[in-house]
C-alpha cells in the first residue's frame, strides 16, 4: 500500500505474494519457517509432530492479515490440515514470548527468530511434512523511475551485486 501510494520507493516482503503487474520483484534471501515450543512440549523437539496432529495442540498464530500466515495456512491446506489457533497475534516477538511461557507452539522465522531456539526454554519441533522454504523479496513499482539513492540501494540486489 505504502509502495503503490508513493510513501516508499522499494520495500522487502515475504513471499510469495499473489500476481501484481505493476510490482517488480528481486528475491533477495531464502528463509526458513520452523515450529516451537516451550519446556513443556520439550519432547516434541525429539520426537517431531505429524502435521494432521498440529491442532491437538495450542496453536499460537500470527493475524491472519500477515503475508506469513497466509503462508502457512496454504501450507496446511496443501496438506488436508486447516490451522485452528487458540490466540492470534501480530507481533511475532509476543508469539515468541508465549511459547516460553508454554502457552503453546507457534510458528516462527527460523533465520528471524532462531537466535531464541536455545534447547532450553525454546526448542524447535521437527514437522512432517516439513515446511517448504520461501523468500523474502525487494519489490519496487514497475514503470516509477527511482532516485539516485534507491537506484544504487536496489542494485545492491541486483544479480550483479549478488557477485
Amino acid at each position: 500500500r505504502l509502495l503503490k501510494s508513493g510513501v516508499v520507493d522499494v520495500c522487502f516482503i515475504n513471499l510469495p505474494i499473489e500476481e501484481d503487474s505493476d510490482l517488480e520483484i528481486t528475491e533477495c534471501i531464502t528463509i526458513h519457517d520452523c515450529l516451537i515450543g516451550g519446556t513443556k512440549f520439550k519432547e516434541l523437539s525429539k520426537t517431531g509432530i505429524e502435521l494432521s496432529k498440529i491442532n491437538d495442540y495450542p496453536l499460537l498464530l500470527l493475524e491472519d492479515l500477515s503475508n506469513s500466515r497466509r503462508y502457512l495456512d496454504s501450507y496446511a491446506q496443501k496438506n488436508g490440515v486447516v490451522l485452528h489457533p487458540i490466540i492470534e497475534l501480530a507481533s511475532s516477538d509476543l508469539l515468541v514470548e508465549f511459547v516460553k511461557i508454554n502457552l503453546g507452539l507457534s510458528f516462527v522465522i527460523k533465520d528471524f527468530e532462531g537466535r531464541h531456539i536455545d534447547n532450553k526454554t525454546l526448542f524447535e519441533i521437527p514437522l512432517n511434512p516439513p515446511i517448504p522454504q520461501r523468500s523474502i523479496g525487494l519489490v519496487k513499482l514497475k514503470n516509477v523511475p527511482l532516485s539516485h539513492a534507491a537506484m544504487g540501494f536496489v542494485s545492491l540486489f541486483s544479480e550483479s551485486g549478488k557477485k
